[in-house]
């Protein structure tokens, strides 16, 4: 009787110890996903509109440097300027004839430019209100910071599963 009373024993142990390395390995698998969900969930609008900002303040002063040899080359024409025909053949066509396909300004660069690059984000932010835009993630910055604090959790399971493995086989048990 006592060695039924020993393996029932070892039995219930056994189970425990598996039901516990199991639960242990479930709480790692779902603290990956939501890692996984934080770090690659949408950007959260206001990073994509910084980011916009950032990118229109670059295309603005691109524009300034690109509009004054425009402007400069129509101001030594005084004699187009009663004509506005010649005055947009040259501010428009002009420059786009004397140019390098490279140096050429993209529609997007001009209006950042004419817009400044504040308006240009202020309407990018209306019209991404009304988008149908999917569920933005958290903030960069708050981003960085969950992510931290699950990967920290995630290597403090990882040590707790170590720690069940390492004891299973002190105890001679062979687990995966």
């Amino acid at each position: 009787m006592a060695l039924l009373d020993f393996l029932s024993g070892l039995r219930t142990e056994l189970q425990n110890f598996a039901a516990q390395l199991s639960g242990i390995r479930l709480e790692i698998e779902k603290n990956q996903r939501e890692i996984e969900d934080v770090e690659f969930a949408p950007a959260a609008h206001s990073d994509l509109l910084a980011a916009l900002k950032v990118w229109a303040q670059g295309q603005e002063a691109r524009y300034k440097t690109h509009l004054k040899p425009q402007l400069t080359r129509l101001s030594s024409k005084p004699g187009i300027l009663h004509d506005p025909a010649a005055v947009i053949n040259e501010f428009a066509y002009g420059a786009f004839l004397q140019e390098p396909q490279a140096a050429r300004m993209s529609l997007d660069a001009q209006l950042c430019g004419l817009l400044g690059a504040d308006r240009f984000t202020d309407l990018m932010a209306e019209k991404l209100a009304q988008l149908d835009m999917p569920q933005s993630g958290l903030a960069l910055a708050d981003r960085r910071k969950q992510v931290a604090t699950l990967k920290t959790k995630q290597e403090t399971l990882r040590k707790k599963e170590r720690e069940l493995l390492d004891a299973a086989e002190r105890a001679g048990l062979s687990v995966s």
